[in-house]
């Protein structure tokens, strides 16, 4: 009897085993079926430029000619390069990126508070901060370049006439105050994605926590640390993935504002590209100024990506 036993167990054992290869089987099946458009899509329009940009980068290929391979080149005289120096490229994407995406998130955390309480006029305030954000890009630079002119610019004007300043500032000349002129801009139409994002996160928290908050004698700024700051920390972490990766791509701000000027003050490895590209004709040079920035935007998808996901591990 105790062999007839063990022999139905593992029968037993054995159906269950196929059932289940047989439903594990169905799942990824279907689950490849369904993600095949998006990777698809993924291949044919990320990695396939990608792929080409990092070939073209290892080659010496200009316009209107062919190129040969080169290995490791043009990244030599990238970092070579004297005009404008390369780390100097380097530093200023570091401190356009890192700088402009934390005061996103300071500005954008602040407003999303703001406008999450009851406060009256709200709506108001909301349409009013989500304008830059709806404003095209180009179309804001080129607002923005006319109230910084040096001569005829409000901003200037403005500042004259209240008695604050008794010449004229010359904001994309200066290169002391160039980038920090267009860090303002590329502040003033990001910060509304943070403002959305995070506004979206606090809205999902349920109001049952800040009520049991309220009756234990927590203050707004222990609600804000412990309610609302932990509430929001994956909304927050794939915000600032995406806009540093968006700040340190984007070129319209700076070529609109400075085109890289003065002197190099504000040349970031994107309108650097494009100087090289269009300049001088060497697209190889070009691609690899444009993966110049990949590596460390890597290092922060590295650190940031084991945080969106720890809560589904």
């Amino acid at each position: 009897m105790s062999a007839i036993r063990a022999a139905e167990s593992e029968q037993s054992k054995r159906a269950q085993f196929r059932f289940w290869r047989m439903t594990w089987n169905r799942e990824w099946t279907t689950a490849y079926l369904f993600s095949f458009p998006v990777i698809a899509v993924l291949l044919g329009l990320v990695a396939s430029p990608l792929i080409s940009s990092l070939w073209m980068s290892l080659t010496d290929l200009k316009v209107a000619g062919e190129g040969r391979f080169i290995g490791l080149g043009n990244y030599i005289r990238l970092f070579k390069m004297t005009n404008p120096p390369y780390l100097q490229v380097l530093w200023q994407t570091l401190f356009y990126t890192v700088v402009g995406v934390g005061a996103k998130l300071v500005i954008g955390l602040i407003t999303a508070v703001l406008i999450n309480q009851n406060l009256p006029g709200k709506n108001v305030f909301r349409a009013l901060l989500f304008v830059p954000w709806a404003v095209p890009m180009l179309i804001g630079a080129l607002a923005w370049r006319w109230m910084f002119s040096d001569v005829n610019g409000v901003l200037s004007i403005g500042l004259m006439r209240l008695g604050i300043v008794n010449q004229y500032i010359y904001w994309f000349t200066d290169g002391n105050l160039a980038m920090f002129a267009v860090m303002l801009v590329m502040i003033w139409g990001g910060a509304p994605f943070f403002t959305m994002n995070f506004l979206a996160g606090m809205q999902a928290i349920p109001d049952e926590l800040y009520e049991a908050a309220a009756i234990d004698g927590a203050t707004g700024w222990q609600k804000l640390l412990n309610i609302t700051l932990p509430g929001i920390r994956d909304v927050m972490t794939v915000t600032l993935l995406l806009s540093s990766i968006w700040t340190s791509s984007t070129l319209q701000y700076v070529y609109v504002l400075t085109n890289g000027g003065p002197a190099y003050r504000t040349e970031i490895f994107p309108t650097l590209s494009l100087h090289i590209t269009l300049g001088a004709r060497d697209l190889g040079l070009g691609a690899a100024a444009a993966l110049a920035s990949v590596p460390f935007l890597l290092v922060l998808i590295f650190l940031l990506t084991p945080r969106m996901l720890k809560e589904q591990i």
